[in-house]
């Protein structure tokens, strides 16, 4: 799916249910957090993350058409109806309360554990079993992810050193935090980091336009980074403004940063091309 085709998407999802106990969480408890799939090479518009929160609100987040380095987020609206089995959940884009949707066959779930979550959108109106589903990943309880200890440090001792491990864990949280707070963080610190680690040197700069993430390689050998997070209204309905990130890598080893990316006029920027363009010297990574 992309913003320029829907606004809206509803669907339902399956959660396998235990036997009750006064101190199991419910489902809506079980999904508060964020989560999100792994990299893949496989173009899709079916979102890439979500971050539910316990009143019902959802943050969506997917690529911008079938752009695997750009990612946007925006919010929504969700409501679960726990009497069929399995049971059903409404998804929607923007502030008005979610409802199923009749026309639309369901979106089924499964909460495999606490920290994985199978979802699929059902070609038939009564799912029973799952057909290759996505898996997502509980990356943290809130917005905010940073890396785990064990994949930093084998990220720190590799070759291409943890500076895209940590531009992708910092472009995400940034698009998350901006949608949920309405503004754009003003320090590494409410992303979870230090601006030092092993092998970089992180900065971030915001003003009321767009956010803008560095990594400057400390050594020869390595890679540095730049990125920017935007809010953009979405060509297609005027009143449905999304946010959008992009990072980009120096295409040699460098100890300066790339210049920083442009955004792009999206009225001009025909759906499935990035929104954000990367300087000369410069790629973009898979989000």
């Amino acid at each position: 799916m992309s913003f320029g085709i829907a606004v809206v998407i509803l669907g339902s999802i399956v959660a396998v249910r235990s036997q009750s106990t006064p101190s199991q969480p419910s489902v809506n408890q079980q999904l508060v957090g964020r989560w999100e799939k792994p990299l893949t090479d496989t173009p899709t518009p079916a979102p890439s993350g979500f971050r539910f929160f316990s009143d019902g609100k959802v943050i969506f987040s997917l690529p911008y058409g079938y752009d695997l380095t750009t990612r946007t987020a925006l919010v929504g609206t969700y409501a679960i109806d726990p009497k069929p089995k399995p049971m059903q959940i409404a998804l929607q884009f923007g502030d008005q309360p979610a409802k199923p949707n009749p026309s639309t066959p369901p979106t089924v779930f499964e909460l495999k554990n606490d920290r994985t979550l199978l979802l699929q959108q059902s070609k038939s109106w009564n799912p029973g079993q799952f057909e290759q589903p996505p898996e997502f990943t509980k990356v943290s309880d809130s917005t905010v992810s940073t890396p785990e200890a064990s994949q930093l440090s084998q990220a720190q001792q590799s070759k291409t050193g943890e500076g895209g491990l940590m531009m992708r864990h910092l472009a995400l949280s940034a698009l998350y935090y901006s949608v949920e707070m309405k503004r754009f963080p003003k320090t590494l610190t409410e992303l979870g980091i230090s601006d030092t680690t092993q092998n970089y040197r992180y900065q971030l700069q915001a003003n009321s336009k767009q956010l803008t993430l560095v990594a400057r390689s400390t050594k020869d050998n390595l890679k540095s980074y730049s990125a920017i997070v935007a809010q953009v209204t979405n060509p297609g309905t005027k009143d449905l403004r999304f946010h959008v990130t992009r990072v980009c890598e120096s295409v040699r080893p460098s100890r300066i940063a790339p210049s920083t990316p442009r955004l792009l006029d999206p009225n001009r920027t025909p759906l499935g091309t990035s929104l954000i363009q990367c300087g000369s010297g410069s790629a973009a990574i898979d989000l």
